[in-house]
């Protein structure tokens, strides 16, 4: 028996396109709108800042984040913490406070 590749590695695989929901609803939209406006007009964001600063507002964990986004949980917390820095915040719990202040 030969220890070698085998000679076939089975069917070549086709990714089917999957239709999906969209991660973010009309109703996230207008949230993202109102969050632009209220606090984010002296705080320049990249768009994917805002797709991650979005999520961590809905209370979803990094991790689940980085799978939403697909991207590895150290690309989350790293824009997280860019995010933190140009609001002049240092965590997630400030940051709520930054957005919805009292």
């Amino acid at each position: 028996m030969s220890r070698g590749k085998p000679s076939h590695y089975g069917p070549a695989f086709h990714p089917v396109p999957v239709e999906r929901e969209p991660l973010v609803t009309d109703e996230e939209v207008k949230l993202l709108c109102d969050i632009r406006n209220r606090a984010f007009l002296s705080v320049k964001l990249t768009s994917r800042e805002l797709e991650v600063a979005t999520l961590i507002l809905k209370g979803i964990p990094y991790s689940e984040i980085g799978r939403m986004l697909n991207m590895s949980l150290k690309t989350v917390r790293t824009h997280a913490f860019s995010i933190y820095s140009k609001c002049h915040i240092n965590c997630k719990d400030e940051f709520f406070y930054f957005i919805f202040p009292t």
